[in-house]
């Protein structure tokens, strides 16, 4: 029996239709189209998540399984590159989360966290904080500040840092192409994703204690409002966000807050991102 069947393989000019469920499919050169879903599906479920390394395993599968189609080929070639790339942006524990493009956006890769004082002290060699703390978020800066910072820290890098544009600022906030643009950052639970006026006890708290978003971002809504890039006027930038002072109304990701590009306040902060 195992001889015939080995032979009528061997011998075929056409693949059959053979349910997946058969254990004579693991015999046959092509695979159903089923299965190849299965395979791009769990490996988008990983790529999602952050697990790159797993997500190209899936990909290499798919890829195997119809050499024909050029998709997931594509994609391990993709997730090579970024994880190429991670540790050279990752300069010591400012670690970045890649943005994936779509709907217009361009890619690009959004600091994982608000800038701290630790990281904000080892570059500008200050403490201008009012709420101390190594891995509480840096405030009292301005938005010149801001680019100093950012400037300093491109110089001792040879990287290229920059504060994020509102639009990105959005996406990124609202989980990137396939988020699911909720009020705040991460939900719509505002106690569960930010330090705000009901909760934070009248002052910012350490960066990554609440639920980040679906790129695993954290504190884009509250603890500390954050400096972009975008002018209102020569003399005047947005900020976003909320800050812990912030009710549910002030912490909305459509807000947006028009200040002085010289006002500090200790509930201003900033965050980083690069271009791909």
């Amino acid at each position: 029996k195992n001889k015939a069947i080995e032979s009528y393989f061997a011998n075929r000019k056409y693949s059959p239709a053979i349910r997946t469920e058969s254990v004579l499919f693991w015999n046959t050169t092509v695979p159903p189209t089923d299965t190849w879903m299965e395979l791009i599906d769990e490996a988008e479920k990983l790529y999602t998540a952050g697990k790159y390394e797993e997500s190209v395993a899936y990909y290499q599968l798919a890829a195997k399984s119809a050499s024909n189609m050029s998709y997931p080929s594509a994609r391990v070639e993709k997730v090579k590159k970024y994880l190429e790339n991670k540790n050279n942006r990752n300069v010591g524990d400012l670690e970045l989360v890649y943005v994936e493009g779509g709907n217009g956006m361009k890619p690009f890769y959004m600091s994982k966290m608000e800038i701290t004082q630790s990281q904000w002290r080892k570059i500008m060699k200050t403490s201008p904080s009012s709420f101390k703390g190594r891995n509480y978020p840096v405030e009292n800066v301005s938005w010149e500040d801001a680019q100093a910072f950012i400037k300093a820290l491109n110089k001792e890098t040879g990287m290229n840092y920059r504060l994020p544009r509102l639009a990105e600022w959005e996406y990124a906030a609202n989980g990137g192409a396939k988020g699911t643009r909720s009020e705040y950052a991460g939900g719509n639970n505002l106690n569960d994703v930010a330090w705000c006026a009901y909760n934070s006890g009248e002052q910012t708290h350490e960066v990554g204690t609440k639920k980040p978003n679906e790129l695993g971002i954290y504190d884009m809504t509250g603890n500390v409002s954050e400096w972009v890039a975008d002018q209102f006027d020569k003399d005047t930038r947005y900020v976003k966000g909320g800050a812990w002072s912030d009710d549910a109304t002030g912490c909305v990701i459509t807000k947006n807050e028009i200040i002085p590009v010289k006002y500090k306040s200790n509930g201003i902060g900033f965050r980083v991102c690069q271009d791909e």
